[in-house]
């Protein structure tokens, strides 16, 4: 009975019919075109890396595991860390960092074979982890090592009784 009603009623009213048979092939269509558009691609975040070499500077993702490769084919490019003084909003390089070649091997193998990312709670960089002072020709240290751990603390509190100079995030423009 019921198919027959719809059979009249669309008889009598083929525009109505035909809209409404429409209207779920239109949703249906809508609904696919949506779900198969890419959700726009995260930012990932960023450091601030330089160029020993050449002076350059640049914006990296913050999960790259210095020493990269630089303009000249060799692996020159570090990260700079940059420091401000708690009073004042001046951005400066405290230090450079980058990792030794066993740390760096260490953080390919821990990569996500599916995504290429490093997880954010990878612990493989500790004990690999050299420092220097942005002077030319500083040498890089162990930042765990008495020395570099000396170093750091001088760079971070110049002045023992005034407030420790604080990390300064990179400046994405």
């Amino acid at each position: 009975m019921l198919i027959e009603n719809l059979r009249n009623f669309s008889r009598r009213k083929p525009l109505v019919s035909a809209t409404l048979a429409a209207v779920p092939l239109v949703l249906a269509a809508l609904l696919f075109g949506y779900s198969s558009v890419s959700p726009p691609e995260a930012k990932w975040p960023v450091a601030d890396y330089i160029d020993e070499e050449t002076g350059e500077q640049s914006l990296r993702r913050s999960d790259e595991v210095p020493p990269l490769q630089g303009k000249s084919g060799g692996f020159t490019v570090v990260r700079a860390v940059y420091l401000t003084p708690s009073t004042q909003d001046k951005r400066f390089i405290g230090y450079f960092e980058k990792c030794t070649e066993e740390a760096k091997a260490r953080a390919a193998t821990a990569r996500s074979a599916e995504t290429g990312i490093l997880s954010p709670n990878f612990t493989g960089l500790k004990g690999g982890i050299l420092v220097r002072r942005p002077e030319k020709g500083s040498p890089w240290v162990n930042a765990e090592s008495p020395e570099g751990v000396r170093m750091l603390d001088q760079i971070y509190r110049p002045d023992p009784s005034a407030t420790p100079m604080r990390l300064c995030p990179p400046i994405n423009e």
